[in-house]
């Protein structure tokens, strides 16, 4: 069968790889619902595929004044940075940036590209150095972003600000999460270690036919499979660390 594509086919899909068919896979539909849900939780916050990059564009209006925070959606699980984006169109003629470029506006023209290039790392460098960057919080509990300024003169009614943040991917609106092959093998993983403690209580108990409940079994090698895939997921499936200087 095709990879799913679906919530219901990753169901069946999990279940299948467990030997549904074949054998009974003791577990409930509201186990299996929550450890699928468990599994895409993890695989949100730790997997490189499981979130997105995105630009939120925030109007400001009079609550968020008086509260001196700004309230995200719960599909938000980080904001890293803010821009402010003021309707009031005047330049600043003494920002360092507006007299650095306006003293290449003369000269650009006749130099070639690499100097431009340096003259911009040059600039970037002394921002880095001497600008002091608003530090800002984001608690995704409460879904409030706090920003360390004042409020009172830097934020406006009306105003545009910009934050960068990073988005869950939603399940129900990209198909292609379900036929992730780590999702589904640790989803797998999950509702069978979910067997094999329902049957703990059977364990080494004897069926009519002779047979015998084995649920530590059951239990230890999806405890050990889980694990790989943890280790797999800190190693191979996360995105890389950004390096910071300074």
């Amino acid at each position: 069968m095709a990879l799913p594509i679906t919530r219901t086919e990753f169901k069946d899909y999990c279940l299948r790889k467990l030997g549904q068919g074949a054998i009974d896979i003791n577990v409930t539909v509201d186990q299996i619902e929550d450890r699928i849900d468990e599994a895409l939780e993890h695989f949100n916050e730790y997997h490189d595929e499981g979130t997105e990059r995105v630009f939120i564009k925030h109007q400001i209006t009079q609550a968020d004044l008086d509260n001196e925070y700004f309230s995200m959606s719960a599909d938000v699980i980080g904001v890293t940075s803010f821009i402010p984006l003021s309707n009031n169109t005047n330049n600043n003629i003494f920002s360092a940036d507006y007299q650095y470029m306006q003293d290449l506006a003369h000269t650009s023209k006749s130099r070639q590209m690499q100097y431009f290039y340096v003259d911009m790392m040059n600039l970037s460098m002394v921002e880095q150095m001497f600008d002091y960057h608003t530090p800002i919080q984001y608690n995704r509990i409460s879904n409030r972003v706090h920003i360390y300024e004042n409020w009172e003169s830097n934020f406006h009614v009306d105003d545009y600000i910009l934050f960068d943040g990073f988005k869950i991917i939603d399940a129900t609106a990209y198909a292609r999460i379900w036929s992730n092959k780590w999702l589904r093998d640790y989803a797998t993983n999950m509702i069978k270690l979910q067997w094999g403690e329902n049957l703990a209580k059977y364990d080494g108990l004897a069926t009519i036919g002779g047979a015998t409940f084995n649920a530590s079994r059951i239990m230890e090698e999806a405890r050990t499979d889980i694990e790989k895939l943890e280790i797999q997921l800190k190693e191979t499936e996360s995105a890389p660390l950004g390096i910071f200087i300074g």
